[in-house]
């Protein structure tokens, strides 16, 4: 799996498959966030995305 930099997820679904598409804040201008505060916002390369698509694909069998 590729992940760039630290992984934020939802404490409420460890056991699915994380798929990082993007990198970063979109927005990133929220008063009360700095969750990304100097990460830039850019996309995943479509190889990355489809390579971590086939390894979820190999613990997941059933995944949609």
């Amino acid at each position: 799996m590729h992940y760039t930099g630290t992984v934020y997820r939802n404490p409420y679904e460890p056991p699915s498959p994380l798929l990082e598409i993007t990198q970063g804040c979109s927005h990133n201008r929220c008063k009360f966030c700095n969750m990304y505060a100097g990460v830039k916002f850019q996309h995943s390369p479509m190889e990355w995305i489809e390579e971590d698509l086939q390894e979820i694909a190999t613990f997941y069998p059933g995944c949609k």
